[in-house]
């Protein structure tokens, strides 16, 4: 058992810095947005966009990790809801947000919705691992 939930909190941590590589290149689009002049709305959309997308796979991972011990049922529940929660917040912040804070919404959802897609694909994938662990 031990073994078992040693190798799932491994899988974690690599999901973990998997997730780190979208934000890093997110960040860095980010800041080549910056550096272009007349840009700052682009900037600034993008950059809220990359910032809510991280928080979001955060969150996740921090959600994952108190149903880890539980059944796949459980997880999966996890991955639909934190899926549905991310387009909940991207239409909120489109159509909400944009009145409180000025921002390109287009740069927005697209630096959202690639962090997203990313992370949708490291979630699915440890899902996945986690059953195949359950099973052996």
């Amino acid at each position: 058992m031990y073994k078992k939930v040693n190798a799932m909190e491994k899988k974690l941590k690599t999901a973990f810095i998997l997730m780190c590589l979208p934000a890093i290149l997110n960040l860095s689009l980010s800041g080549y947005l910056h550096s272009i002049p007349g840009g700052t709305l682009d900037f600034q959309g993008y950059l809220l966009g990359t910032i809510l997308s991280i928080l979001l796979s955060f969150f996740w991972i921090w959600q994952v990790k108190k149903s880890m011990a539980s059944n796949p049922m459980v997880m999966l529940k996890v991955i639909f809801f934190g899926f549905t929660l991310k387009l909940a917040v991207l239409g909120l912040f489109v159509y909400g947000g944009y009145h409180v804070i000025t921002f390109n919404r287009s740069y927005f959802a697209v630096a959202f919705l690639l962090g997203i897609l990313f992370t949708v694909f490291i979630e699915l994938w440890l899902y996945v691992s986690v059953i195949r662990e359950k099973r052996a």
